[in-house]
């Protein structure tokens, strides 16, 4: 009984703040936080996707930062590139 009395004083105070002094007012207060919700859901979802996408430029930025050097080295050799490149395969 005491935990319920605690709880409507505090649901009261609530709705006191927030001016809301009608059900009909807390409807509209609850369908403009839901639309709120869904509006920040969908900026995280956009977020979360430009997140990955941004990971995977990072990838491949270190794939080229750590294969350059030796794409460089078998580009400059005028022979033995299939060799070099065989040997490439094997690691």
């Amino acid at each position: 009984m005491n935990t319920n009395l605690k709880q409507l004083a505090e649901t009261i105070a609530f709705l006191s703040d927030e001016n809301i002094d009608t059900p009909e007012e807390l409807e509209q207060r609850i369908q403009e936080l839901s639309s709120r919700g869904h509006d920040l859901q969908y900026d995280l979802d956009e977020a979360d996707s430009l997140i990955q996408e941004m990971k995977k430029l990072i990838k491949a930025w270190d794939d080229y930062e750590t294969f350059r050097p030796v794409y460089e080295e078998y580009k400059n050799k005028f022979f033995g590139k299939e060799k070099f490149k065989k040997g490439m395969q094997k690691n």
